[in-house]
């Protein structure tokens, strides 16, 4: 299953975007419960940097990183963000878990 299929076989309404560009006119105006981004987006763009951005225009919305980069510099990068990264292949449980602990902290607040 793909990222998408298996987020809407959770319930999940999912809205892709290429980069941080094309992602508010995706959303529509809508602010996301959730962001997945990868770490490598296209040219010299990162999932760090998209993340800022949205942030930026959206409000503070929870996120995660997914890569199969496992470069000591490239974690030193995630960590200084204060962003977590799931390393791919991704496993379907962690990231249900991550969700799930996510939704619950907005449910408390």
């Amino acid at each position: 299953l793909g990222m998408q299929s298996l987020l809407e076989s959770w319930g999940c309404k999912c809205i892709t975007a290429m980069d941080s560009d094309q992602a508010p006119a995706s959303i529509n105006g809508r602010v996301p419960d959730f962001i997945i981004a990868d770490l490598r987006l296209r040219g010299d763009r990162n999932g760090i940097d998209a993340i800022r951005e949205l942030r930026a225009k959206l409000g503070e919305i929870p996120a995660v990183l997914i890569s199969g980069d496992t470069a000591t510099e490239q974690l030193r990068k995630v960590s200084a963000a204060g962003l977590t990264m799931m390393h791919k292949p991704l496993k379907a449980v962690r990231l249900r878990a991550l969700l799930n602990h996510e939704f619950a902290k907005k449910q408390r607040a």
